[in-house]
């Protein structure tokens, strides 16, 4: 199966980021983010034992301006025991739906002073989503509030002089481990 997402120009939308998650009831979620500044919802219902998922293009969410190079989505992460889905953008701004709600972002908050291009929720079914950017920041946000709020709760502290660009953040499914990849090589852990 192929699957397209539209963009604003003629033709198919550069889909940067993805994350796979469970729909509940053996269905799965895709969410892609695209440069355009588009996330793009997709639910595959039960696929027979060893076929692919078809994936069906639930919903888009559309929260950007249209310039791709502050809006453009670098990273996504679902959390699917929560229902929410998240996007870190060129902008530095974190934005936060609920996966069956509005096309309207939940919470919305701006994260590092260059793009999110990193995101992950803390253990399996937290609340705290973890962001990592360009400008080497990494900070773990809590959703309260039915998910309607953004708080910072922490910034990890890059161990040593190793505070590159964050590629990518990682969690244990406890929540107790965090890992971060820096464009200089490093791989940093930290402990809860």
């Amino acid at each position: 199966q192929a699957l397209r997402v539209r963009g604003r120009r003629p033709g198919a939308a550069w889909v940067y980021s993805l994350a796979l998650g469970d729909g509940g009831g053996g269905a799965s979620l895709l969410l892609g983010g695209t440069f355009e500044g588009l996330c793009a919802l997709w639910r595959a219902p039960p696929a027979a034992e060893g076929a692919p998922p078809t994936f069906v293009l639930e919903r888009e969410l559309r929260a950007f301006s249209d310039d791709p190079n502050t809006d453009g989505v670098l990273s996504v992460a679902l959390n699917a025991v929560r229902g929410w889905a998240a996007a870190g953008t060129n902008d530095g701004v974190v934005r936060v739906w609920a996966v069956g709600g509005d096309a309207q972002p939940l919470a919305s908050e701006p994260a590092a002073t260059a793009g999110v291009c990193a995101l992950a929720w803390r253990g399996e079914g937290g609340d705290e989503l973890l962001s990592g950017a360009e400008d080497g920041s990494c900070t773990v946000w809590r959703l309260a509030g039915g998910g309607g709020t953004l708080a910072c709760a922490q910034r990890l502290t890059a161990l040593a002089d190793h505070a590159a660009e964050a590629n990518s953040i990682a969690s244990t499914a406890e929540g107790d481990t965090l890992l971060v990849s820096r464009a200089s090589g490093v791989l940093e852990v930290y402990g809860s």
